[in-house]
């Protein structure tokens, strides 16, 4: 045994040439090898175990920190993913595909010209939340449409239903109340309909969605490949519903197009809300006969994984998804995601401090501590309110966290949303690559000690005062404190500021519509 041999050691230490043919002896190696692991581990329990919530938090914060030249590999590795996704037929199974990116096709070349007229409908399905809006557009061109805008939460009944007719007749019967109050004079004329359509799905025409799979927490049987517009079209057929889709995109899309209405150079539209994906226009895939207006390709970049620094904390939750093993991107940047991700975190943190509450805490419960109360921590903790951050922890049942803990629980939720944000900026500036924006080079790739090159494209260098413009939407990035600015740090550290200020990034509000 380990105790028997280490018995003989001592005994064989008084005895100058005993000692010397133990030290050649391999066994003695091996054996106080083996107790220094143990030793070691047993040291690394104590420690761990008896640490302060702020000892194991200085432990772990520069996990979830991402260095910049990880976030160029990322930029780098997610820009060729997008080139082998555009080689690729949208109708092939993701199994199949050599990318992880689906590159949609949307069957829309260009953006709004600002000349368009008439009275439209919408349905935005953008995840838990749905809208219909009533648009308007003024004879003017560029003029401000006219929008009226009803919008409920989609309960949890609807997003596990039964069957498809009990989700899709839920929300047709919403259109239904909207055109009969506003249209009492549309003298049986097909009201015409928009369906933003907020999951992945292939376009086979513009007015047909093919579900490739649920994400956001979605799960109805019998919808994945299947035609949601038919399905929406059955409902208004049941309930005798004078409207017809003619067209159905994309939540990204749709942000980008709005974009393009009031801002010059629109040319990708993002999404950071409950889930995360974005589109951009294609310049390789105009039309011949129209050179100027290329692709809008819908990118689905949620289900981007290369070189993504997961973490156990990451581990853990997305073995509780209803969708595990996919998604990586979108779980650790959207709204859906980063209240669980604190909630593990801070677990992981405070322990005993936070599971002897029991069930009286959410942070006991898994998915029950939500992102909003991140953001409502953050709005206290960055203008330091640090009374403010121990009222909400008290109002979730943490009645024993005073203003040192809720230093920390705060600084978790940074560590939460600041790797949310750069992920989204790197994801971002890949796609502005694609776009035309820039390029990134270098005069040996083989080097690896050789520093990526960044260059404005030639448009960009001769025009110095041209700019792209990003559409945006979501809650992530609309109500999180800070999200937006810590973007835009993200993409000066990683692309130099003669790059990040050519990039005008607005809130598209009614992208979605």
């Amino acid at each position: 045994s380990i105790a028997d041999f280490c018995l003989q050691t001592a005994n064989m230490t008084h005895n100058e040439s005993a000692l010397r043919q133990l030290v050649k002896n391999r066994r003695f190696w091996v054996t106080a090898a083996a107790i220094s692991s143990v030793a070691l581990i047993c040291y690394d329990w104590y420690s761990d175990r008896f640490a302060s919530p702020s000892t194991r938090y200085m432990r772990i914060k520069e996990d979830y920190a991402i260095s910049t030249t990880k976030l160029r590999q990322i930029c780098k590795a997610f820009v060729r993913e997008m080139e082998v996704g555009l080689s690729e037929d949208d109708q092939l199974a993701q199994s199949q595909k050599k990318s992880n990116l689906k590159m949609l096709c949307s069957h829309i070349y260009g953006v709004p010209a600002g000349d368009e007229q008439g009275i439209f409908y919408t349905l935005d399905w953008g995840g838990s939340n749905y809208r219909v809006l009533r648009i308007a557009f003024p004879a003017e061109k560029r003029g401000a449409p006219d929008t009226t805008e009803f919008k409920i939460k989609i309960e949890q009944q609807y997003q596990h239903a039964d069957n498809a007719q009990v989700l899709f007749d839920y929300l047709s019967q919403h259109l239904q109340q909207q055109i009969a109050k506003n249209e009492s004079d549309k003298n049986s004329v097909l009201v015409p309909v928009g369906f933003t359509f907020s999951f992945p799905m292939t376009q086979p025409r513009l007015d047909s969605g093919i579900l490739l799979e649920w994400t956001k927490g979605f799960d109805i049987p019998d919808v994945v490949g299947k035609d949601v517009v038919q399905l929406m079209h059955a409902s208004f057929a049941n309930h005798a519903i004078d409207a017809k889709i003619y067209a159905v995109c994309n939540d990204t899309v749709g942000t980008l197009l709005a974009a393009a209405y009031d801002h010059e150079n629109a040319r990708v539209g993002l999404i950071i809300g409950t889930g995360t994906n974005a589109c951009y226009i294609e310049p390789s895939l105009a039309k011949p006969d129209a050179p100027d207006h290329g692709l809008i390709i819908n990118i689905e970049w949620g289900n981007y994984a290369k070189l993504l620094p997961r973490k156990p904390t990451d581990l853990i939750m997305d073995a509780h998804t209803p969708n595990p093993g996919v998604q990586f991107a979108e779980k650790m940047i959207s709204g859906y995601y980063i209240g669980e991700l604190v909630r593990l975190l801070t677990l992981e943190v405070f322990r005993e401090k936070i599971t002897d509450f029991g069930a009286q805490t959410p942070l006991n419960e898994p998915w029950q501590f939500k992102s909003p109360v991140v953001s409502d921590i953050l709005a206290k903790y960055t203008t330091g309110d640090l009374n403010g951050v121990v009222q909400i922890l008290h109002g979730n049942a943490l009645n024993t966290f005073d203003v040192n803990d809720a230093d920390i629980f705060a600084k978790l939720c940074v560590l939460i949303v600041n790797r949310s944000a750069d992920l989204a900026a790197t994801l971002l500036l890949g796609t502005l690559q694609k776009t035309g924006l820039y390029t990134c080079t270098r005069k040996d790739d083989r080097n690896p000690f050789e520093q990526d090159r960044f260059e404005l494209m030639a448009e960009y260098r001769k025009d110095t005062h041209k700019k792209v413009t990003v559409g945006i939407d979501g809650s992530v990035y609309q109500h999180v404190p800070g999200y937006a600015q810590r973007m835009r740090e993200c993409m000066r550290r990683v692309v130099g500021a003669e790059i990040e200020s050519r990039v005008v990034m607005v809130h598209s509000s009614d992208g979605s519509g």
